[in-house]
């Protein structure tokens, strides 16, 4: 039902969202995978615009940006976006694995994030900030509403859906405005907090302070959106490069061959019997396995073998927030990505190419890699945590203390390798181990809150727990 009367007179023939030639390449193809979803939320959202485009307005208007943005009541200007939960059929259902033998009754679903700033984007949302100031927009009960006719329906009503043009009000403001119109929700909403949240500024006004510059918004968006299409639309064709090529493992050394040999006819016991190979996995630090597995380094994304989470970079560091549909790799997929990427310039989710290792190990890739502790805990989460709050939550004379109190630590002639400061560069993760399982925490304890002291205190526990477990295993 369309509850706008601006909308209808629009009159052209009906075309899927999924495929107008139109909406970006990124956008239908994600549509045509889960465009067919029910809708089981929708939330707006808003994030006030970063602080460099508004000093570059109000810098290009002579500062009657900012004064006109006050005269009309506009203490924040921001970017409105759609945050949309839908069914998950997809992926894998995690939620329901963990709660299989409980009597709780649990949907996979999946949170899209729709906007548009110089193109139409649909993504998951990345950033925390994206999921905190967001209103409730409810949905007509006993009216299935799915991804597909969200989009379609306001794409086919609204002549300037896929227009980009601040100075005539064409923006991401009154493009969702336009969605929530057209699909009759506007009735729904009854708080008028989001009512408020969901009214476009009038930013026809704002740009005309800029005078005779006011083109430049538009020139600039119209440049970022040729450059979007140009790039991800596939318009630009990339030079093919040659197929990579590896040396086979079977002929690259006399190890390779005796590995293979062991594998074919084993080996003689002392007792005459026959005793057989098989290799079960592959372990080692992990440049060694990214160089060994033909996989993208760790600092890049998605790095990891065994899920294909992106993730996001903040403060310098890669971050990966809570998931229950983690999409997950499996036998099937490494192996196909794998070959995809043997033929291709770039990479496929993460693979650059067939590993040396598909023709030895007898568990296929990934089962059979082996995630290396000591490298990916030590050296990664805890060697960052220390330093954090050695550095954040000490002061000068408490890092003396501990410095000292660190020099003085004794340890056994067993142990190969003793402590170093937390500030010193090139600490192994034998190091880190050593001062986290033997001295850290009465080290600290005085001078760190309680509370700080005693997840910390949980944090090494759950690596003892774990190391533990391994044992236990390998033992039996």
């Amino acid at each position: 039902m369309i509850a706008n009367e601006k909308f209808k007179n629009n009159h052209r023939e009906f075309i899927a969202a999924k495929d107008d030639p139109e909406m970006p390449l990124r956008v239908r193809n994600l549509l045509e995978k889960v465009g067919n979803e029910l809708i089981l939320k929708i939330q707006l959202g808003r994030t006030p615009v970063q602080d460099l485009p508004i000093k570059l307005l109000n810098f290009l208007s002579d500062s009657k940006f900012n004064n006109k943005q006050l005269e009309l009541g506009y203490d924040e200007i921001y970017h409105n976006y759609l945050l949309i939960t839908i069914i998950n059929s997809h992926g894998p259902h995690v939620l329901q694995h963990i709660l299989r033998s409980s009597e709780h009754n649990s949907t996979a679903t999946i949170i899209l994030k729709l906007e548009k700033a110089q193109r139409i984007a649909l993504k998951r949302p990345i950033i925390p900030d994206e999921l905190i100031d967001v209103y409730d927009i409810p949905l007509t009960p006993n009216l299935p509403l799915t991804l597909n006719q969200l989009i379609s329906t306001a794409a086919n009503v609204d002549k300037n859906f896929y227009k980009y043009d601040a100075a005539e009000n064409n923006m991401c403001q009154t493009f969702i405005e336009n969605i929530i119109h057209i699909n009759g929700l506007i009735s729904n909403i009854t708080d008028q907090a989001a009512l408020d949240a969901l009214q476009p500024i009038d930013a026809k006004t704002l740009i005309s302070t800029l005078g005779s510059r006011s083109n430049i918004v538009k020139m600039v968006t119209d440049l970022g959106a040729r450059l979007d299409k140009l790039v991800f639309d596939r318009k630009i064709k990339w030079k093919k490069s040659s197929p990579k090529e590896f040396v086979p493992l079977h002929i690259s050394g006399s190890i390779c061959n005796a590995v293979f040999e062991l594998e074919k006819h084993g080996f003689s016991s002392r007792s005459g019997d026959r005793i057989m190979i098989k290799v079960y996995g592959v372990i080692g630090d992990i440049p060694a396995l990214n160089m060994i597995l033909n996989h993208k380094s760790h600092v890049g994304y998605p790095c990891c073998w065994f899920c294909q989470l992106e993730g996001v970079h903040i403060n310098g560091k890669r971050q990966y927030y809570y998931d229950e549909n983690v999409p997950l790799r499996t036998e099937r997929s490494f192996a196909n990505d794998s070959r995809k990427a043997q033929n291709c310039p770039g990479d496929i989710n993460g693979r650059h190419g067939i590993s040396i290792l598909e023709s030895v190990a007898d568990i296929p890739l990934p089962t059979s890699i082996i995630v290396d502790y000591l490298h990916v805990t030590l050296l990664g989460h805890a060697t960052t945590i220390c330093f954090h709050l050695y550095k954040n939550h000490m002061s000068r004379t408490q890092h003396d203390q501990l410095d000292g109190k660190m020099r003085c630590q004794r340890f056994s002639h067993t142990f190969n390798r003793k402590i170093k400061m937390i500030d010193q560069p090139y600490i192994k993760a034998t190091e880190i181990r050593n001062l986290l399982f033997y001295c850290i925490l009465p080290m600290i304890r005085e001078s760190l809150h309680f509370d700080t002291v005693a997840h910390f205190g949980l944090f090494i526990a759950g690596i003892r727990v774990s190391i533990i477990i391994l044992d236990f295993y390998e033992f039996f």
